[in-house]
């Protein structure tokens, strides 16, 4: 499929560049202004929400990293990022995917706006959850979920073309939701809006418990969710934090200070 040829209505001027990655610093009310924006524009839009994790995998993938600066928004969804931020002298907002997405749905319930939500097949939270979750807190929401693997169907192409979304949420996690996004969002042509999303849904549905806000604002969500996992789970989710936390501080501080001047691609 070709690859998407966005024209941008907002480009990202105002940004920092983390380990070759540029970073939005617009605030959550600007961001979701420009949101509305791309909503009533005739071209389409992507956002991403990268976090620690997602940025270090972009350090050591260009193509990757070539896709996630290409996105028309890039909020920091991590604690680390804002830090890292700081370093540089840049206030970076930290805006959840999670907190996000609640703004998209709250500012289009009412609206003539159609959402399609590609669910990642076999995710923790299934289409029901979604289904059940989003008819009881939203209920004036016009909204579809398709389940997918990541490699997806021509045949759910058709039905999410058929729905004929203005916004499409994919839930597939880094990096293979921001690459079905970039190869595949010019096939969808009535969509505004694309984001990947990541398991942002798992929150709404209860299928993940989001840690109390103390742990949020002190940037210490993540001894949260560890505690919370389980068996197996427990020690994928530690090696997660372990290179959020750990290796991408080492490989930032060892980037910003020998690479101080890379540029982003």
């Amino acid at each position: 499929m070709a690859k998407i040829k966005l024209k941008h209505l907002f480009m990202l001027k105002s940004t920092a560049n983390i380990l070759g990655v540029k970073i939005s610093l617009d605030n959550k009310r600007v961001v979701l202004e420009k949101i509305i924006n791309f909503l009533n524009s005739d071209k389409q839009h992507f956002i991403t929400t990268p976090n620690p994790e997602i940025i270090l995998y972009a350090s050591n993938n260009n193509e990757y990293k070539k896709i996630l600066n290409k996105a028309d928004i890039a909020i920091a969804d991590g604690f680390g990022v804002k830090l890292a931020g700081l370093t540089l002298k840049k206030n970076i907002p930290r805006i959840t995917g999670a907190d996000l997405i609640k703004d998209i749905l709250k500012i289009t319930e009412n609206k003539k706006y159609k959402i399609c939500i590609l669910n990642r097949k076999k995710g923790l939270s299934s289409v029901e959850d979604i289904e059940i979750s989003l008819n009881s807190a939203y209920p004036q929401l016009s909204f579809k979920v398709f389940s997918s693997k990541i490699d997806v169907s021509s045949e759910t192409l058709k039905k999410i073309n058929s729905y004929n979304p203005d916004i499409l949420f994919v839930a597939f996690g880094a990096p293979n939701q921001e690459k079905f996004i970039f190869n595949n969002l010019n096939n969808i042509k009535s969509v505004k809006l694309a984001v990947g999303i990541g398991g942002a849904f798992d929150f709404l549905t209860g299928r993940i418990k989001r840690a109390p806000e103390i742990f949020r604002i002190i940037g210490m969500e993540w001894l949260w969710r560890i505690f919370q996992a389980k068996g197996k789970r427990k020690l994928w989710r530690s090696k997660r934090i372990y290179n959020a936390v750990i290796v991408f501080s080492f490989k930032f501080i060892k980037w910003r200070l020998f690479k101080k001047y890379e540029k982003t691609i």
